[in-house]
């Protein structure tokens, strides 16, 4: 799983704020307690990163692997830092990361809505107007029904004359 394209742009936004003002090295134990991290990952940013840019970068691409529950975790973390500055950071990363996903949803929900009223959609025609079409197609049948039994019966209107002139000239 990895974070949504909302979630990502706000680590992009944040990146070098992140980079520059997250102790990673400070808040690996916090990442695996809450399982943002595995123990091996870890590891490697603890004992295999030269600068803590590099901690910070390779992190930052661990975090965009995973869920957006996890960003919001990693968000959490921050704001119990006894850093102001990273507090301060959490609650920011936080609120821009709900304010990108809230803006997504209301863009979604209008393009939903633009569909769902697309001129001839269920719900811009009116029910008048529905009961209209379908009682114009039910008009059209008993129209073609009045028409086929008109000429049907006229096609047989010949033969049952001569049946009848047939019988006529029998009994007389």
């Amino acid at each position: 799983m990895v974070v949504s394209k909302c979630i990502k742009e706000v680590i992009v936004k944040h990146y070098s704020e992140i980079a520059k003002d997250v102790p990673i090295a400070d808040i690996l134990y916090d990442l695996r307690a809450t399982a943002i991290l595995s123990n091996e990952e870890v590891s490697k940013l603890r004992d295999h990163c030269k600068s803590d840019q590099d901690r910070a970068f390779k992190f930052l691409k661990v975090l965009e692997s995973r869920s957006d529950r996890n960003f919001y975790q990693f968000c959490t973390i921050l704001q119990h830092s006894d850093i102001k500055n990273v507090q301060n950071l959490g609650n920011k990363l936080e609120r821009a990361a709900t304010a990108v996903v809230q803006k997504q949803r209301s863009e979604d929900e209008n393009e939903s809505d633009q569909f769902d009223s697309a001129p001839g959609s269920p719900e811009e025609t009116s029910s008048s107007e529905k009961l209209e079409s379908t009682s114009s197609v039910f008009a059209d049948r008993n129209k073609r029904k009045r028409y086929s039994s008109y000429h049907l019966s006229e096609a047989l209107s010949p033969a049952h004359k001569r049946s009848n002139d047939s019988d006529n000239a029998l009994k007389s």
